[in-house]
């Protein structure tokens, strides 16, 4: 509107008259003198002039709020001008004199000013034979408003538009007036309304007559109009046909009311219009929907030509842009013409936008260009790799052309295949060249095969034995044949030079390696000829030393068999050696056999030699024999019960002595000849002890036992242990305990009977016997009156079936409520079952041991509950089916009353005298049904089992009270009715312009009609409805007649029409509309029609007005060339041979053909003229007859693709037969698209695509390389399976191996059996499965494990010696019997992890059986207490009462030490309550005037064993503490710890606190020793003693026991007393490297012992407290002397006895060194009271 306006040439702010605008005209006035309207233009400032605004009165108020129009453009168009002050002298519309009284104040009235009539523009009619609509729409407002009586008032507008026809005639036909104001939306318009504005001043007074200031106001802000107006919008504007343009005019609608002051001093505009915005246009749709549905069909008919080959971006975009068309011109709606146009211009243009779809050319090339860019062909043989380069230069030609297609905008489809389908061929055809490349063998493999085929030569001989020269060739003939042919095929495959594969070679060398390998065996056999020097020298020492004098003389007989067997021995080394000197083709291995054994045997006699012993003379064996058979016990027959008891307490006391003598001397004697002279010596010194000790012993004898009473108890044991077997039928458990019971009764009787043939049994004796038989009579009674009666194995069997019955009972199909009442009942009972069940098991668990009360009781409660469990079972309740409630709830519905429409009244009067009689029982059947359904799923069967009862008498009742109802008579008025159809039916079957289909129609309304009739006379209830309903079916069936011959009227006029084959079908439907109009008003007359006289004569006033229808045309012609050109078209597009260029040449002649007879028809003046136009342009239509071979060659593209992806799908087959199958089809593709490029008929190339097809598709491969791989692959894993589990023996392992194989063997035959895939897959399927089904449990390793386990269990039980006998039996069953567990467990076990388990289990049971050992302990205290006692008696310096009180106090420490025994739960335990009797016996406070006690040196001499520690690393305190042994009271006060970074021995310092307070220093022994990670430094520490030194003991028999025990002392000593003794270093060196040379004779072993002797009695004069090497002293006789040297005869002999029996006869309590640190302790002490005791004594002398 802006451009417009420009040209007017209006300034800023200001308004001017004008005529035209944008094609709008001012319309004349009615002189026919031109007219007049305003444009306006805003300021700078964006506000309009002063004179488009509401400016009151004198005072010049402009109310700014008014103004009201759209502010878009800077122009707007004023229809009206205003009377006013200002204008006064212009003439008004009306003619009126100005005058200043007008209204008041012009609050009602303003006048336009003459010449503004509004404006109008004319539009053109774009169809005129067709009905249009017209569309109006303009944007509307004011410029202010007045007051007025009836309410504020506006200017309004007026609308109209006018049709104008071809001879320029103009009709109205439509006008509007409207307030802008007011909204309305009605049928004729839609008015938004303009606003005030929303300014917040909406008025101000500006100055008068200056109109620049007045807009300076109107540009600020608080003043500035913003309201911008509002629209109309027309409705229904209609031109009718025929119409060629029509005119829009807009106007005042009143111009005595424009809404402005005429007071004003300016000029004034009313009702702005928007020129820009006007939206007046012809409504086009209906024929701009047409086209667009013509144009739809043509391109949906080309879619799939149209898009084949394209882009899937632009061919979504094409046919979505398609669907959009279609949703558009099959809706029902009519949309404007500019949506119809947008949609075609948009569907041509994605039409236009379809692109080539390259991307498979695309794709392919890229894979092409990945193959060509990659050289595969180095290391490859020259041959293929030629033939790979010769088709990689034919597959980059293929590239290039690809990517002329590829470049190419304009590129066709075909073209774009026809590379694609040349880019795979190339692509298949090299990928098959590199697939066919073969590795080359390298230069250096091909030296390797010469140089080896070289070296297949005969071996040199030289210097060879002659039987191994002789093995040698026979073994070389052998070979010979096999030695050829390698170097043969070594040579063949050489002489290919470049073209000889890696396979090729790689076949040849492992030929060659395999003669290769033949030939140096057989060189293997030669062998060198042997030197014999050494052997010589070796066999006649060896001669020498078995030939000396007999050295066996007086030696023991093993010592002697021994060296006689060595002696043997070497004397058949000597003879082996000189036959092996003697032969000549001995080798060099046999030779050195030969030599070690002669040197073997010469070690084995000499280490013999050495270890003969000395053997005792017959003269002493003897005496110790005597000796030892006379300690026994002495005779107490006739003694006196108190010297008896004496006897036997001290006989006791000496038992342990006198056994161990005997067993000593026993032991001894029974080596017979092998009794050492040492042994027999040491043997009978502890016999004489022994007898010395049973002769003092002896003399305490006085008394003797009456044994009467024991006799007799043992007379009636006996009867009762004799009596009849009374365990039958009785548990296991009580008659195992009877016949236990019976067993020690036994036993007792045994035992009284050894006790009464004794005579020399003591009255205790007798009383013991006597109490153990009365002990176990009572015991045998007592287990026969428990005798417990066992349960049969019926009543087990019965209460464990019983028992399993306790189960919940199936609560299918029952009601609800029962189910929750017995799920109630069954709780309650839960918990009683689930005791029940469990007591039965528990009962039945006992199995033999089960008694009957047991059973009987169980089953009992069983029963119980088992009847509890059957009366809640019963109060399940059976629920009702669906079925049953839904045939209750149907048959109690259907009792009500019989329908008596259509009886007689007297049957119906009947009816409902029974129906009263049967009400009652009606409603109790219905109501019992009603009450039973209303409980749901909880009724029961029976209940709707009772209701349907009663609902089925009722009726019963019911429907034989029915019978009595009688049917009205109605079959005479029927047959009224039925003859009047028939009338009407033949009156439509005679007629003859009707169809069949309409025949039928209207014969179905009379039907209908006579149905109806019928109906209502069935219906009727009385002899007048039935007349009734009859007459009126009469009528209606003569109006269904009447208005058939009316449509058969009408129909024959249609027919006629439709017959002129001159008429087109819009003149044929204009003829037929008027047809329809007479006969629709026709068919109102019959239908309105009361009576057969009015039905006559409406229907033969229509048939009458019909047939006066008689009409004449162009468009069938027109149709028939669109027809044409479509099935031309259509033909084109189902031709299945054609391209798509192809068809879109074919179409576009189609197309011109058509376009021409269109054009010819057009100008057609007479009918002859249109059908010859027709007739020619059919013929050229039918003419376009195309041909194609484009979609043949896509068709074998596709099935090439689709058959080389099969084959890559196919994971049957493997890589080479993949290639391999791929390459037939490529084949066969290539010679197919040749055949159909040479083909010059079509059916040429249909005949070369089948063909090609046919042959693409037979390539069907069958893979088996995969299968067998996948049958190796699992074959393979299951027997690294087997190998990995660690739960298998190696037999069970073997044996799996086995049976996978055996699996996979014939898995393998099957597959290379089968001749299709699907065999080769099930016999893949099945060898699979079988292997994987290996699955074997391993259960020999866990029995091993087991076994092991309780073996070294067994092994420990019989190693600790704090057990007795009893407590290690005991362990030893408890062991056995977990052990048995666990076997039959795994035994029992079908799983690994089963084994597995119980295996664990069985091992932890095993291991924690950990006895703890009390009878030996207590043993051991009895014997100490025994010693002490003894010792104390022995004491000539303490009184008798003195002796007395420290037995008793000794006594007490006894029974404490026993009752700490008892109530220990371990080993600790055990040995701390025995080490602290053993310290409290040997303490001096068990007598009056005890000497000192030392005990510095006892907790010196208490030390446990050395502290080890690796150079360089930390030790702790405790690692200090925990080698001493610190008596109660004793506290550590500070540790000093040594360096570790050196090697050696070493001292840790600790500071103590005694019990008085005194503080002293004890050294614990350091040894720093060499890291385990490689310290090369030596280490100085001592040989660990606690070993056997192999070298000295099993070797050379060398005695080396006293060494090593003097070596301990020693080392000991030195510990101890370091800063003095350190002249004992250079001895200790010495005795060390004696110890430890193996080669050491007995003599200088006994040499360095003697010198330790010596050395130990020097050190012991010499020093005030005794060393730990007391402890040694008393094990190994080799230092008595230095002991002897000590103190005084009796201390020392005391000191000596304590220490022996401590040593020799307590128990070990703990580890080796525990018990040596213990016994040194224990000797240190005493001889360090020794020592303080000879020091008082000297005291007293002095």
């Amino acid at each position: 509107m802006d451009t417009l306006g420009n040209e007017k040439g209006v300034a800023a702010g200001s308004v001017a008259e004008i005529t035209e605008f944008g094609g709008w005209k001012a319309v004349n006035q009615e002189d026919g003198s031109a007219g007049k309207f305003a444009i306006a233009k805003v300021t700078d400032k964006g506000v309009f002039p002063v004179e488009t605004m509401n400016i009151l009165g004198s005072a010049a108020t402009a109310y700014v709020g008014e103004q009201s129009f759209d502010r878009t453009s800077k122009y707007m168009l004023f229809l009206s001008e205003v009377r006013t002050q200002a204008t006064k002298i212009k003439e008004a519309y009306d003619n009126s004199a100005w005058s200043d009284s007008d209204g008041t104040f012009g609050k009602h009235t303003s006048k336009a000013v003459k010449g503004y009539n509004g404006i109008e523009k004319t539009f053109k009619v774009y169809s005129s034979d067709k009905n249009t609509k017209v569309n109006l729409e303009f944007k509307t407002g004011f410029s202010g408003h007045l007051d007025h009586p009836d309410g504020s008032s506006r200017a309004n507008y007026k609308v109209e538009v006018f049709s104008i026809d071809s001879n320029n005639s103009e009709t109205k036909v439509y006008e509007a007036t409207f307030d802008p104001s007011v909204a309305k939306d009605n049928d004729d318009m839609k008015i938004t309304p303009a606003k005030d504005s929303t300014s917040r001043r909406q008025s101000f007074n500006i100055p008068k007559n200056n109109k620049e200031a007045a807009l300076e106001e109107f540009a600020k802000d608080v003043y500035k109009p913003y309201a911008t107006g509002g629209t109309f919008t027309a409705k229904n504007i209609n031109l009718p046909a025929g119409a060629s343009s029509y005119k829009v005019r807009i106007s005042t609608a009143d111009n005595g009311r424009l809404g402005l002051d005429y007071h004003s001093n300016y000029e004034s505009y009313a009702l702005p219009v928007t020129g820009l915005d006007f939206n007046i246009d012809q409504d086009t749709g209906a024929i701009a929907k047409d086209l667009l549905s013509r144009i739809y069909d043509k391109l949906k008919a080309t879619e799939s030509a149209d898009t084949d080959g394209k882009t899937n971006e632009t061919k979504a975009a094409y046919l979505a842009e398609l669907e959009n068309i279609k949703t558009l011109v099959t809706s029902t709606d009519v949309k404007k013409t500019v949506e119809y146009k947008e949609a075609l211009e948009a569907i041509l243009s994605k039409q236009l936008a379809l692109k080539v779809d390259k991307t498979g050319l695309t794709d392919s090339k890229a894979l092409l260009d990945g193959l060509v860019n990659e050289d595969p062909t180095p290391g490859k043989t020259q041959d293929t790799a030629a033939a790979y380069n010769a088709t990689k230069q034919e597959a980059i030609k293929a590239i290039e052309a690809a990517k002329t297609v590829i470049d190419n905008e304009n590129a066709t489809v075909a073209q774009v295949r026809e590379a694609l389908a040349a880019v795979n061929t190339k692509k298949t055809a090299l990928q098959q060249a590199k697939d066919g490349l073969i590795e080359a063998a390298t230069v250096e493999e091909k030296a390797k095969l010469k140089s080896d085929a070289d070296l297949l030569t005969k071996a040199d001989e030289t210097g060879k034995t002659p039987e191994s020269i002789k093995a040698y060739n026979r073994k070389y003939e052998a070979l010979k044949a096999q030695l050829e042919a390698a170097k043969t095929e070594a040579a063949t495959v050489l002489a290919k030079a470049d073209n000889a594969s890696k396979a090729e070679v790689q076949a040849a060398q492992t030929k060659v390696d395999a003669a290769k390998a033949e030939l140096t065996k057989a060189a293997e056999l030669l062998v060198n000829k042997a030197d014999k020097t050494e052997l010589t020298q070796a066999k006649e020492a060896l001669s020498t030393l078995a030939t000396e004098a007999d050295p066996t003389t007086g030696k023991t007989a093993d010592s002697a068999k021994a060296y006689n067997d060595a002696k043997t021995a070497a004397q058949e080394a000597v003879k082996e050696a000189e036959t092996v000197i003697n032969d000549e083709n001995v080798t060099p291995e046999k030779v050195t056999e030969a030599l070690n054994k002669v040197n073997e045997k010469k070690a084995a006699l000499e280490a013999a030699k050495q270890a003969l012993v000395e053997a005792a003379t017959t003269e002493e064996k003897a005496k110790l024999k005597a000796d030892a058979d006379s300690l026994v016990k002495a005779d107490e027959t006739g003694k006196t019960p108190e010297s008896i008891k004496a006897y036997n307490r001290k006989y006791e006391a000496l038992k342990a002595q006198l056994e161990a003598a005997k067993t000593e001397a026993a032991t001894v004697l029974a080596k017979a000849d092998n009794a050492s002279k040492a042994e027999v010596q040491a043997a009978q010194t502890k016999v004489d002890a022994a007898k010395a000790e049973l002769t003092k012993a002896a003399e305490l004898l006085v008394n003797k036992a009456d044994k009467t009473e024991l006799t007799q108890a043992k007379e009636a044991l006996s009867t009762l242990a004799t009596e009849a077997d009374p365990t039958t039928g009785k548990t296991a458990d009580s008659a195992k305990a009877y016949n236990d019971a019976k067993t020690d009764a036994q036993e007792a009787i045994k035992t009284a009977e050894t006790v009464i043939n004794d005579e020399n049994a003591t009255p205790e004796q007798v009383t013991a016997a006597l109490n153990k038989v009365n002990e176990k009579k009572t015991a045998l009674q007592q287990a026969k009156d428990g005798l417990i009666e066992a349960a049969t194995v019926e009543e087990k069997a019965k209460l464990k079936s019983d028992a399993d019955l306790l189960t919940k009972a199936d609560e299918t199909g029952k009601t609800p409520d029962s189910i929750a009442v017995y799920e109630r009942k069954y709780e309650e009972l839960k918990a009683q079952l689930e005791e029940t069940k469990a007591e039965a098991d528990k009962v039945l668990a006992k199995g033999n041991n089960a008694t009957k009360e047991e059973v009987k009781a169980a089953q009992e409660k069983v029963d119980a509950v088992k009847t509890e469990l059957e009366t809640a079972k019963n109060l399940l309740v059976e629920a009702a089916t669906t079925e049953e409630k839904t045939k209750l709830k149907t048959d109690s519905d259907a009792l009500k009353k019989a329908d008596t429409t259509g009886k007689t009244a007297d049957s119906i009067k009947a009816y409902e005298a029974e129906f009263e009689k049967l009400k009652a029982q009606l409603e109790e059947a219905k109501a019992e049904a009603d009450k039973v359904l209303a409980k749901g799923n909880n009724a029961t069967k029976e209940e709707v089992k009772a209701a349907q009862a009663k609902v089925d008498a009722a009726k019963t009742a019911l429907d034989k009270a029915a019978e009595s109802l009688k049917d009205l008579d109605r079959d005479a008025a029927k047959k009224e009715i039925a003859d009047a159809a028939k009338k009407a039916t033949d009156a439509i079957e005679a007629s003859t312009s009707l169809t069949p289909e309409q025949k039928a129609d209207e014969k179905a309304k009379v039907a209908k009609e006579a149905k109806d009739a019928t109906d209502a006379i069935d219906n009727a209830t009385t002899e007048e409805g039935i007349n009734s309903a009859k007459e009126n079916g009469k009528l209606a069936i003569e109006k269904e007649a009447a208005i058939s011959a009316i449509k058969a009227t009408k129909e024959a006029k249609l027919s006629e029409i439709d017959k002129n084959t001159s008429l087109s079908d819009d003149e044929k439907a204009a003829s037929k509309a008027e047809v329809a109009k007479v006969a629709i008003e026709a068919v109102e007359a019959i239908q309105k029609a009361e009576t057969q006289e009015a039905v006559n004569t409406a229907q033969s006033k229509g048939e009458t007005a019909i047939k006066a229808v008689n009409p004449v045309g162009k468009e069938k012609a027109l149709d028939a060339i669109q027809k044409a050109a479509e099935e031309k078209i259509a033909e084109i597009d189902k031709n299945a041979k054609l391209s798509a260029e192809e068809k879109a040449a074919s179409k576009a002649e189609v197309a011109k053909a058509a376009i021409e007879a269109v054009e010819a028809i057009q100008k057609a003046e007479t009918q002859e003229a249109v059908n010859a136009a027709q007739a020619k342009g059919e013929a050229a239509i039918k003419a376009v007859n195309p041909v194609g071979k484009e979609k043949a060659l896509e068709a074998i593209q596709t099935t090439t693709e689709a058959k080389l992806a099969e084959i890559d799908k196919n994971t049957s087959l493997s890589a080479e037969e993949k290639a391999a199958a791929k390459a037939e089809v490529a084949k066969a593709a290539i010679e197919a698209v040749e055949a159909i490029q040479k083909a010059a008929t079509q059916e040429a190339v249909d005949a070369a695509q089948t063909k090609g097809e046919t042959a693409i598709k037979a390539v069907n491969p069958v893979g088996k390389e995969k299968a067998l791989e996948a049958i190796q692959t699992t074959t393979e894993a299951k027997l690294a399976e087997i190998d990995k589990n660690t739960s298998l023996s190696a037999e069970e392992k073997a044996a799996s191996k086995a049976e996978v194989a055996k699996a996979a063997i014939e898995a393998v035959e099957a597959i290379q059996k089968a001749t299709t895939q699907e065999a080769v897959n099930a016999a893949q399927a099945k060898g699979e499965a079988a292997i994987k089904a290996v699955n074997p449990v391993g259960k020999e390793k866990a029995l091993d494990a087991i076994q092991k386990v309780a073996e070294e269990k067994i092994a420990e039980i019989d190693k600790n010696d704090k057990l007795s006998s009893e407590e290690k039996a005991a362990s030893k069953a408890e062991v056995a019997k977990v052990a048995i567990e666990a076997v039959e467990a795994i035994q029992k076990a079908a799983t690994q992890e089963a084994v597995n388990e119980v295996q664990a289990k069985g091992e932890t049971a095993i291991k924690a059986v950990n006895p703890v050992g009390k009878a030996t302990a207590k043993a051991a205290i009895d014997k100490a207490l025994a010693e002490k006692e003894k010792a104390i008696d022995a004491r000539t310096d303490l009184t008798d009462a003195e002796k007395e009180v420290a037995k008793k106090s000794a006594r007490a420490e006894a029974e404490s030490a026993k009752k700490a025994i008892d109530n220990a739960t371990d080993s600790e335990a055990v040995e701390k309550a025995l080490r602290t009797f053993l310290y409290q016996i040997d303490q001096e406070s068990l007598v009056y005037n005890r000497p000192t006690f030392n005990l510095e040196a006892y907790i010196q001499a208490s030390i446990t064993g050395v502290v080890k520690v690796e150079r360089g690393k930390a030790i702790t305190q405790a690692d200090i503490i925990s080698k001493l042994s610190l008596p109660e009271n004793v506290t550590v006060i500070s540790i000093d710890l040594p360096d570790t970074n050196t090697l050696g021995d070493k001292f840790a310092k600790v500071m103590l606190r005694l019990p008085d307070g005194t503080e002293v220093t004890v050294k614990v022994p350091v040894r720093v020793v060499a890291s385990q990670n490689g310290d090369s430094k030596p280490e100085t520490a001592l040989p660990d003693y606690g070993r056997n030194n192999g070298a000295t003991n099993t070797e050379t028999k060398v005695d080396k026991a006293k060494l090593e025990g003097a070596i301990r002392q020693l080392d000991e000593l030195i510990i101890q007393e370091s800063t003095r003794l350190d002249a004992a270093t250079a001895l200790l060196a010495e005795a060390k490297a004696v110890f430890a040379n193996a080669k050491a004779s007995q003599a200088e072993v006994d040499a360095m012992v003697k010198r330790i002797e010596d050395f130990m009695a020097k050190v012991a004069s010499s020093t005030n407290h005794a060393t730990s090497a007391n402890d040694q002293a008393d094990q190994t006789p080799a230092v008595a002397p230095a002991t002897t040297q000590v103190a005084n005869a009796s201390q020392t002999a005391s000191a000596q006895a304590n220490a022996r029996t401590a040593t020799k006869e307590l128990p070990n309590t703990g580890t080796a060194d525990s018990t040596v640190a213990m016994v040194a302790a224990v000797a240190s002490a005493l001889l360090g009271l020794g020592l303080a005791g000879r020091r008082r004594k000297e005291d007293e002398e002095a």
